[in-house]
């Protein structure tokens, strides 16, 4: 028996970013996700990884959006906007 995906069903999704080439403190960064195809709804997760650590920053949601701002030359805030 051969399983087959429905073409309409195949996922695909895409990040963009607003980033520029260079970052500046204070300036907020946005993270845009957009995916598509499926079954059902489409829920979206971001999280964050420094060296060996990772952390959750939105659970799986349907928002698409998760925001950075850089508050001192190495430190970086993650905060959502409903």
């Amino acid at each position: 028996m051969t399983v087959v995906l429905h073409p309409q069903k195949k996922l695909t999704a895409e990040l963009s970013s607003n980033k520029t080439n260079r970052e500046y403190i204070q300036r907020t960064v946005v993270l845009t996700a957009a995916a598509k195809g499926g079954y059902g709804k489409i829920k979206y997760q971001f999280s964050e990884t420094y060296g060996s650590t990772t952390a959750v920053r939105q659970a799986y949601s349907e928002k698409k959006h998760v925001y950075f701002l850089k508050l001192q030359e190495r430190d970086i805030m993650c905060f959502m906007l409903t």
